[in-house]
């Protein structure tokens, strides 16, 4: 988390803010390494809704990959319904 982020921050000139974990595994432990390396924002692989509660460090994300239009619809539906 904190290797090699000064050399892209130095690229884009800007504080890197969020993250998306590897392979999108994370969890309470590695959230808090994150924010102690203060990050703002990252990103798990896990297909669920951003609620008002949700950890800014753990928000969810449906992974984006070629699908039919009725699928990836339907991944979207079953995540917004809780499943």
């Amino acid at each position: 988390m904190i290797e090699g982020r000064e050399d892209v921050e130095t690229v884009v000139r800007q504080r890197l803010r969020m993250m998306a974990y590897p392979h999108g595994k994370a969890d309470t432990r590695v959230a808090e390494a994150a924010r102690c390396a203060g990050y703002d924002f990252a990103f798990t692989a896990s297909p669920t809704c951003v609620e008002p509660m949700t950890d800014a460090l753990m928000i969810g994300r449906i992974e984006v990959r070629a699908l039919p239009t009725p699928e990836f619809a339907r991944i979207i539906a079953a995540t917004l319904a809780g499943g």
